[in-house]
């Protein structure tokens, strides 16, 4: 997953970089940004990252809050 993250982050640097040039308008990297985050998503839920983390926070906060 360390991997996945480094390629996100040059990703985001990259986009950052063609905003400043005046390559991108800033919407369009926010859209392509948003993308790149649904694609690791979906990579960390293929591996079993996604869910165990959820799964960790669900647990941690069971009994902590009162259903409405």
């Amino acid at each position: 997953m360390a991997a996945v993250e480094k390629l996100v982050n040059e990703a985001y640097t990259e986009i950052d970089k063609a905003v400043t040039r005046g390559i991108l308008h800033k919407n369009t990297a926010a859209r392509k940004k948003s993308r790149v985050a649904k694609y690791k998503r979906m990579v960390a839920m293929a591996t079993g990252v996604w869910g165990e983390r959820e799964e960790r926070s669900k647990a941690s906060l069971k009994g902590t809050c009162e259903p409405c």
